[in-house]
């Protein structure tokens, strides 16, 4: 990957969370650019800079120095495509981080279901032996090295179906176990209880949108059900925790009245609140990735470290991404109530289209596969889910080099002295979006 015969690209100043930089194309270790630009969110488009000092300039406050190894020697990149991934992900890392500091992931909900239980289903026997050839070649085309346009096509290929078939169960089990997850959390609440229950019922209501509907039943013991609008089956959870709510809650929930009172859940606020069970997570025993808690967390985590999809093993494991996915096509792209996105119609159809042209194009590309800026992200997206926040950098100081040199999978608890270290407070307010 390195060329001795030209000059290679170099990150100069990188505040990393923020999605800031500079870059320039030079030999190493000397300030004779050939050409020097500034990037930044949401597009990140390369600016022209007149001078490197602006750039060195900024290392006095909230950016890091460069990009180097551990011993301190810069690492370069063949192209300016792959400089612009590179922060590019770090950003998109940085909604692990919001408000600059750890957030508040909500506390794992108790099993739903008794595991072997009457009546239990895990989310793997619902997949059919169609969904599985889907998710073979679907999965090859995930772990792939390929890149440009034809990749996310083929990407966009195969999701597509895969959608279309979980819409059946897979899709509202997830969201009957999410809204079962919300609701205990709300019973057990004791301070914000409103926005709580906004949040659930903004939750309900996104169900609705994409063709699921979910029910809170009144009976004693109360219990939760999701299914497909107009279908005669699908899953219930019994929920006697929903028994500490008072009653009026329990009948608002399940009143249209609800829908002009969630204006005031935002988007980004619904996501970091929508918990994915256990039986959603990625990975197995022997290659777990770290505890994903909301679907929030998973845009960030997902679109930033290209090892998430390569730990997910099975077609239920992808379907929290699947369900993000819908969530990202704009309500005015999805169907009319009059005519759910049922399986088998072009309601449904334009639906998963629209979620699979987002979730081909968000995916991290392969293009800094090898390069060890793909494991310094790895790494960096670890250290923040799993919340060891440490600040450096946010008293304005310069940042401390990074060293890209956590192995190949991860230890259980990484060597993160080679992360990207957090760089200051956040310049834009919802660092999740993407560019």
């Amino acid at each position: 990957m390195t060329d001795t015969t030209k000059n290679l690209w170099f990150i100069d100043a990188w505040a990393v969370l923020d999605g800031y930089a500079f870059a320039s194309r030079r030999p190493p270790k000397s300030i004779d650019a050939e050409v020097i630009f500034f990037v930044a969110p949401p597009y990140f488009e390369p600016e022209p800079v007149a001078s490197l000092a602006t750039a060195l300039a900024a290392t006095r406050g909230h950016f890091q120095e460069g990009f180097r190894d551990a011993e301190g020697a810069e690492i370069g990149f063949a192209t300016l495509d792959q400089v612009i991934e590179a922060i590019r992900r770090g950003y998109r890392a940085g909604g692990l981080d919001l408000g600059g500091g750890g957030l508040a992931v909500p506390s794992p909900a108790e099993p739903l279901e008794p595991a072997g239980g009457a009546g239990f289903i895990h989310p793997s026997e619902l997949v059919d032996n169609e969904m599985r050839k889907t998710w073979t070649e679907l999965r090859s085309e995930l772990t792939s090295t390929a890149t440009g346009v034809e990749h996310e096509n083929r990407l966009q290929q195969w999701l597509v179906p895969l959608l279309e078939r979980a819409m059946l169960q897979l899709v509202p089990k997830f969201v009957g176990y999410a809204a079962v997850g919300m609701l205990v959390r709300l019973a057990r609440t004791t301070h914000g209880r409103s926005a709580a229950t906004r949040e659930v019922c903004a939750w309900i209501d996104k169900a609705r949108a994409l063709g699921v509907d979910v029910w809170v039943s009144l009976q004693n013991p109360p219990s939760v059900s999701a299914s497909v609008v107009g279908a005669a089956t699908g899953f219930g959870w019994p929920t006697p925790q929903l028994a500490a709510l008072p009653g009026e809650v329990l009948q608002f929930l399940g009143s249209p009245l609800h829908q002009s009172d969630n204006a005031q859940v935002s988007d980004v606020d619904l996501l970091f609140n929508v918990p994915i069970a256990d039986v959603f997570q990625a990975g197995s025993a022997a290659s777990r990735y770290p505890m994903v808690p909301t679907l929030g967390h998973l845009m960030a985590a997902a679109t930033a470290d290209r090892r998430y999809v390569h730990t997910v093993e099975s077609a239920h494991q992808i379907v929290p991404l699947l369900v993000l996915a819908l969530l990202q096509v704009p309500d005015a792209a999805l169907p009319h109530p009059a005519f759910p996105p049922r399986s088998g119609t072009s309601e449904g159809h334009d639906l998963a289209s629209r979620a699979a042209s987002w979730l081909a194009r968000a995916l991290p590309s392969a293009s800094l596969h090898g390069h060890p800026a793909e494991e310094a992200l790895h790494a960096l997206t670890f250290h923040l889910l799993r919340g060891d926040h440490d600040d450096e950098g946010d008293d304005g100081t310069p940042a401390r080099p990074i060293a890209p040199n956590l192995p190949p999978g991860g230890p259980s608890r990484p060597d993160f002295s080679a992360v990207p270290s957090r760089t200051g407070v956040r310049h834009v307010p919802t660092p999740v979006r993407l560019g």
